[in-house]
């Protein structure tokens, strides 16, 4: 009898023993994923507003050799810019990498200038991208985004919601 108190007792100690016991450590954190690239608002061109993007045409030039002189891109354009990357499912952040140049199209600003852009009366804002089929610059990829989404000088990008 005494040898089954001394049993029970005993596994009752190693129960409240286990009890106690410290849970099993958090798995280690996921490594970070990051995108193919650094990206970098400062290297967007500012395009002339003259540049129509027709790889088919007998005069086409790459947008890269279209770019006003002399013009750069606000602060805040590049902070915009910087956010929506970051802010962008790695998936599209690697497809942003992937691209030859990102611009910004001014043909919907009156007199093509920016910073800030002052958008024409039937003015639509003008984005597009393509890949270049072009012996010139055969495969590379573009697009553009519409300064008109800078209306006015240093503040945020109009939202999309403004645009529907």
């Amino acid at each position: 009898m005494i040898r089954s108190i001394r049993l029970i007792a005993c596994g009752i100690l190693v129960a409240v023993l286990f009890a106690c016991a410290l849970p099993p450590p958090p798995p280690p954190p996921q490594p970070l994923v990051t995108a193919n690239c650094t990206f970098s608002a400062s290297s967007v061109g500012v395009l002339a507003s003259s540049y129509v993007p027709d790889p088919g045409s007998a005069n086409y030039r790459p947008p890269g050799q279209n770019l006003q002189t002399g013009v750069s891109l606000s602060t805040q354009m590049i902070n915009d810019i910087n956010a929506a990357f970051a802010n962008a499912p790695l998936a599209v952040q690697n497809d942003i990498c992937a691209l030859s140049g990102i611009f910004i199209d001014t043909s919907s600003c009156r007199d093509g200038t920016i910073n800030p852009c002052t958008p024409l009366t039937n003015g639509v804002p003008s984005s597009w991208g393509y890949r270049s089929l072009n012996s010139t610059d055969l495969g590379s990829m573009y697009v553009g985004i519409p300064a008109s989404l800078w209306p006015i000088a240093n503040a945020n990008a109009i939202s999309h919601a403004r645009f529907v």
